[in-house]
C-alpha cells in the first residue's frame, strides 16, 4: 500500500466537517441517521459513497479541484461529459456534475483551443472490421511550428474497430518516415488486414506501396473530392488539434511534441459513443491509469470490493 497516498486520502477527507461528522455516525451506534448509513462506509479509515453495487471514495471540498485537474487539464482537456465519465468513475461528491460542467465551461486553455472550431459536417463512419487493428486509418496533421526536435507533423494511426489511436509527431511527410513510424506500430500491435489513407504522396508513393504489398495488407485510397469518406477520422484530427492546443497553451510552441503522449493517453483513455468504452478497455479489456493518477487509483483499489 502507498503509505504517503493512503494517509492523502484519508487526512484530506477528515479536513471536510461535513465528512468528519459522517465519519463519526458511521463509526458510532447512531444508526438512527438512516440516509448516511445507507448511503456511506468506512472502509480503511476512508469514507466511500454507496453507488449502486460500486464504492465511490467521497472527494472532499478542498480536493475537488484537484480531482478535475487530474481528470481534465492532465488526461487531454476533453470536454465536460468525457470529463464526468473518468471522474465518476472512481469518485463521487454532491452536486459533481454542477460542478464539473463549472469547471470546464471556465477552462481558459479550452476556451482559447476552442473558439475559432469550424464545425465538421455529416460524418460517415470508418470501416472497422471484426476485430482490433484489422482496419488502421492513417493522417497527416500540421505543418506546426517547427519544434525543438526537428517535428513539423503529426501522423495519426487509428484502429477502426476499438478507436484506439496512435499519434507520432515527424519531421516531415516523407514515406520512408511514414514507414517508419507504421513499422514501429505494427512492433505493436501486428500487421492489420486493411490501410485506409488519403491520396497524399506519403501513401502513394513507390516505397509506401511496397511496404504495404509486402506485409499482404490492402491499402484503400480515399478520392481527393470526398476527404470525408474518412470523416471520423476527420472528427478525431479536430479532437486532437483542440487537446493539442489547449494542453499546450502558454507554453514554448517549440515544445509541442512534448505533449503528444499526454493527448494520446487521453484519447485511448476517454469513453467513445460508439463502443460505450474506452479505446484501451475494448484493446486490453481493463482500464489503464495515468501515472499522476495511478497511487490514488491503487490505494482505492486496495479498498474497495
Amino acid at each position: 500500500m502507498n503509505v504517503e497516498v493512503n494517509d492523502w486520502l484519508h487526512t484530506v477527507q477528515m479536513t471536510d466537517p461535513e465528512l468528519k461528522r459522517i465519519k463519526l455516525i458511521l463509526e458510532s451506534d447512531e444508526n438512527n441517521v438512516k440516509d448516511i448509513v445507507t448511503n456511506f462506509v468506512v472502509k480503511n479509515d476512508k469514507i466511500y459513497r454507496r453507488v449502486g453495487d460500486q464504492l465511490k471514495w467521497v472527494v472532499p471540498k478542498g480536493a475537488r479541484w484537484r480531482i478535475c485537474q487530474l481528470n481534465h487539464d492532465e488526461s487531454g482537456h476533453f470536454a465536460y461529459d468525457k470529463t464526468l465519465d473518468k471522474i465518476e468513475h472512481d469518485y463521487w461528491f454532491p452536486k459533481m456534475n454542477k460542478f464539473i460542467r463549472k469547471y470546464v465551461s471556465s477552462c481558459l486553455n479550452c476556451a482559447y483551443s476552442k473558439g475559432s472550431t469550424s464545425r465538421v459536417g455529416y460524418l460517415h463512419p470508418i470501416p472497422k472490421g471484426d476485430t482490433p487493428f484489422h482496419t488502421l486509418h492513417m493522417d497527416h496533421l500540421g505543418p506546426f511550428v517547427r519544434s525543438k526536435k526537428g517535428n513539423s507533423y503529426i501522423l495519426g494511426v487509428t484502429d477502426g474497430f476499438s478507436k484506439f489511436i496512435f499519434i507520432k509527431p515527424v519531421r516531415n511527410l516523407k514515406s520512408k518516415t511514414t514507414i517508419n513510424v507504421l513499422q514501429d506500430v505494427f512492433n505493436t500491435i501486428g500487421i492489420p488486414k486493411v490501410i485506409i489513407s488519403d491520396r497524399g504522396t506519403s501513401f502513394t508513393s513507390a516505397n509506401f506501396k511496397k511496404c504495404i504489398a509486402g506485409i499482404g495488407a490492402k491499402h484503400v485510397l480515399n478520392a481527393v473530392a470526398t476527404p470525408r469518406a474518412n470523416g471520423q477520422v476527420e472528427r478525431y484530427n479536430r479532437t486532437i488539434l483542440e487537446s493539442l492546443t489547449a494542453t499546450n497553451h502558454g507554453m514554448d510552441e517549440r515544445m509541442w511534441d512534448e505533449n503528444v503522449g499526454q493527448v494520446q493517453w487521453g484519447l485511448n483513455n476517454t469513453k467513445n459513443k460508439s463502443t460505450g468504452r474506452t479505446p484501451a478497455e475494448v484493446v486490453f479489456g481493463c482500464r489503464t491509469i495515468s501515472s499522476n493518477e495511478g497511487p490514488i487509483i491503487d490505494s482505492l483499489n486496495e479498498t474497495r470490493p
